[in-house]
């Protein structure tokens, strides 16, 4: 919250936070600490408006989501989505609402992503770059007709496409995580959740991209074990994520198409993803998504 606060724009920019209940006794602590925050950061902010949305019972990650949406989306046509440990750069409310500006009649762009990933890509002058491998949740801005096309989607939509070889050959070229992905969105025990693994499936499925900058507006602290995910990782992966360089600057400028090394740049996010899988795990899940729907998953 202070660095989205100190961000260029920011006293143009309501906030909306969800403020789940505690699951059990032990996170009573840590809910009252939030909640305590938020109080106090109500009155003490660069922000136009500080909504707090409190929840009486717990929801969970997914259906907290869709709560704070479901009030965002009746009242604006695009809003920015961010997990709530992130650190930001200046620019980044800059970048994502410029961003938003500039490609909103676009549909073949899906978000504006504040986070870049730290593969190595190529560049040629531009300050943005478009890819559809990986999406992130680690800070972006959407539309709202592009979030109605998707919020919805289930299990059948991803059936559909796990039988045609046409989408398995997108998501084969996006990496075997991807692919593999595909099949565990079809398979039984997907739990509806519009998580980023499962929106990097359906943008390339749909040929949209995500616009992100060349510098990171975003750094992520949520992999040292404390949150929901990356719960066991390596200290060398954890450093990568600590020490991401993020930009300085107090604005952004949209400098290129963001086409340039396209090719090479997928490839790039293809092949160093931290999330990428052997063909052999690959395989595995196919066969068991497969024997699946043979033994009666199709009618599930």
């Amino acid at each position: 919250m202070e660095t989205l606060a100190q961000c260029t724009w920011a006293e143009y920019t309501e906030v909306y936070v969800g403020l789940d209940y505690p699951l059990n006794e032990s996170h009573c602590e840590g809910y009252d600490k939030i909640k305590n925050y938020l109080e106090h950061f109500s009155v003490k902010n660069r922000f136009k408006k500080l909504h707090v949305i409190m929840h009486k019972t717990n929801q969970g990650v997914a259906k907290n989501l869709k709560a704070i949406c479901d009030v965002v989306s009746a009242r604006y046509d695009r809003w920015i989505f961010s997990e709530d440990d992130n650190i930001f750069s200046p620019n980044f409310l800059v970048f994502i609402n410029k961003g938003l500006e500039k490609f909103k009649n676009d549909p073949t762009v899906i978000s504006i992503n504040g986070y870049r990933h730290f593969y190595d890509i190529q560049t040629c002058g531009n300050s943005f770059f478009r890819q559809n491998v990986d999406f992130s949740a680690w800070g972006y801005g959407i539309w709202k007709d592009r979030y109605e096309a998707y919020k919805d989607i289930d299990r059948k939509y991803f059936r559909r496409h796990a039988y045609s070889l046409k989408s398995m050959a997108k998501m084969w070229r996006n990496g075997y995580m991807r692919l593999a992905g595909m099949y565990s969105c079809a398979g039984k025990h997907w739990n509806g959740s519009k998580s980023d693994n499962v929106l990097s499936v359906y943008m390339a499925l749909e040929d949209m991209d995500v616009i992100m900058p060349v510098v990171s507006c975003v750094r992520n602290c949520g992999v040292d074990g404390s949150g929901v995910h990356f719960v066991d990782v390596d200290r060398n992966f954890y450093e990568l994520h600590q020490n991401q360089v993020i930009d300085d600057k107090d604005t952004f400028h949209f400098i290129g198409t963001g086409l340039e090394y396209y090719i090479e740049n997928k490839r790039a996010f293809r092949t160093q993803s931290y999330g990428r899988i052997s063909i052999f795990q690959l395989f595995r899940i196919m066969v068991k998504f497969y024997l699946s729907e043979l033994l009666g998953g199709r009618n599930g």
